[in-house]
């Protein structure tokens, strides 16, 4: 939202705007090479998982929208918390498999709780790609929005991984 309301404010509020403003960044990376295969919802998330929309949206709003890195660090604990609280009757995480599972539910729109968990879980998947392959490799993965069948295949030619070892590999930090 373009205003603030100070009866709802919480620790998401400075990386809102860059929030927002990132998915201008992750459409211009699908479009710039004018593909004509994105003509429905499913399509667009065959390359972009809702995790990834929403996900790196938040990592890259977090990241850049508090002065401290401890800041943005606690904010995201915060929304994980509140998420995960909100989503408890949905789907409990006690393992790295079950955040697996998890990364699987939310590369998409339904239920309304992998929705709302792909903010969150997206977040802490996005922040262990940068912090793993540096904000490059994170900028190849944009980069192969423009040519990439899949998101699979954007995750090998970028980071050289498939969607299943991301998953594996990334799912201990999320836990």
């Amino acid at each position: 939202a373009s205003y603030l309301d100070l009866s709802y404010v919480n620790y998401e509020w400075p990386e809102v705007a860059k929030h927002e403003f990132f998915h201008v960044v992750q459409q211009y990376a699908m479009a710039r090479s004018r593909r004509s295969d994105i003509d429905s919802r499913e399509t667009s998330l065959r390359i972009q998982p809702l995790h990834f929309v929403e996900g790196s949206a938040n990592t890259v709003g977090y990241l850049t929208g508090f002065r401290n890195l401890g800041w943005s660090s606690d904010a995201m604990d915060w929304l994980v918390w509140q998420r995960s609280n909100d989503a408890k009757n949905w789907m409990t995480v006690n393992s790295a498999d079950d955040v697996i599972r998890m990364m699987t539910a939310t590369e998409t729109y339904q239920p309304n709780e992998a929705f709302e968990m792909s903010y969150a879980i997206g977040a802490l998947m996005y922040e262990w790609v940068i912090g793993t392959y540096g904000r490059e490799g994170f900028v190849k993965l944009l980069n192969q929005l423009a040519s990439a069948p899949s998101f699979d295949v954007a995750l090998q030619r970028s980071i050289g991984l498939t969607k299943s070892e991301f998953y594996s590999k990334s799912a201990p930090y999320v836990f």
